[in-house]
Parts: C-alpha cells; sequence; structure tokens
C-alpha cells in the first residue's frame, strides 16, 4: 500500500488523556480507495473497545476532528454505545459527559438544558444568558448580537437584543464595536 502525501498518524499527544489507552498506535496505516478514478486513501487507527474488547479500525481524520471540535467521543463501539444510550445511561451519567458545554464549529458554545419549552436539548448559551437578564423566554424572531463579534463571550455586558422582523437590521458586528487592534499596524 502506498501512503499519500496527507497522511498523518495520530499521535499520542493528540488524543485526551483519559482515552488515550484505547488506541493502538503501532497499527496506523493509509486504506487505499478509488473514487472517481482517483486512488487515494485515507489514515486508519485500531481502536479497542473498552466495554467489549472488540477492535475496531476508525479514521483518524474524524478523530482528530472531535477532538479538536470538543464533540462527545466514549471510545466504545456501536453497539456498545446504543446499549449505554437505550438503558438510560445519558447526560452526566455517560461516560462521554463533558459538563453539558459544547462548542460549536462556528464557535458559539450550546448548553445542555431540561424541560426547556421548545424541547430542544441543547441551546445555545448567549440566548440563555439574555433570557436570564430579560426575564423571559425570546421568541424565534429575537437574536442575541455578540457586541466584540466574539461568539463565545457571553457576558451580559456583550450582548444585545435585536429583532429579525425588519430589513433595516444589520448582520454582523457593528464596525464602532469592533475591538480596537493593539499596535496600528496589526493585522491579527
Amino acid at each position: 500500500m502506498s501512503q499519500s502525501g496527507h497522511y498523518k498518524p495520530l499521535l499520542p499527544s493528540e488524543v485526551p488523556e483519559n482515552i488515550r489507552s484505547i488506541f493502538n498506535y503501532e497499527v496506523q496505516y493509509v486504506l487505499p480507495r478509488i473514487y472517481r478514478g482517483k486512488k487515494s486513501g485515507y489514515s486508519v487507527i485500531e481502536k479497542t473497545c473498552p466495554r467489549c474488547f472488540k477492535k475496531a479500525m476508525m479514521r483518524v481524520v474524524h478523530l482528530r476532528h472531535s477532538f479538536q471540535v470538543g464533540k462527545a467521543f466514549t471510545g466504545y463501539c456501536n453497539s456498545c454505545d446504543t446499549t449505554l444510550r437505550r438503558i438510560g445511561i445519558k447526560g452526566s451519567l455517560h461516560p462521554s459527559w463533558k459538563g453539558g458545554r459544547i462548542i460549536g464549529t462556528r464557535g458559539y458554545v450550546r448548553v445542555a438544558v431540561s424541560n426547556y419549552p421548545s424541547g430542544k436539548r441543547y441551546i445555545l448559551e448567549h440566548r440563555l444568558v439574555m433570557e436570564s437578564i430579560m426575564g423571559r423566554y425570546l421568541a424565534p424572531w429575537e437574536r442575541v448580537h455578540h457586541r466584540n463579534g466574539i461568539t463565545d463571550d457571553n457576558r451580559p455586558e456583550n450582548l444585545e437584543l435585536w429583532t429579525t422582523n425588519y430589513r433595516k437590521d444589520p448582520y454582523g458586528v457593528r464596525y464602532s464595536d469592533l475591538p480596537k487592534p493593539h499596535c496600528p499596524s496589526c493585522t491579527c
């Protein structure tokens, strides 16, 4: 098997400490595939389910993304994970529980809630902060705006309530609300 140019092995330092033991770092290779007539491949690593001790292959790209984004990853095989969920081990009792806070791909923080009127399990944290300030639930057409544009900065003084009923509402961050650069020629 030839290794493609984008093959990168999974390093122990990239994996959270509590689940390092389920990976066999010696068994990493490129699984070849043909896609639209082109030969390519993706790197895989062997993992062992900590409950039933079955061995399975996982794509390194999926693992890296799970660890970087903070997705729940138990290390269990699909059948064990489904069994744990079916018998009622959910939320804080599940082995992959990380405190009920998830940071999405766009940087917004979602918080686990129970008994929310919409029936959702995870709600955007900035909406919860604004609801506690207002003392009521927000309507679907009401939008919470981050003044400084930092999506995980959910301090009450950084949030303001906008409505989306009118076309005159701007999208994005006001220029006057942007943080000032720390040096005159700063481009960061």
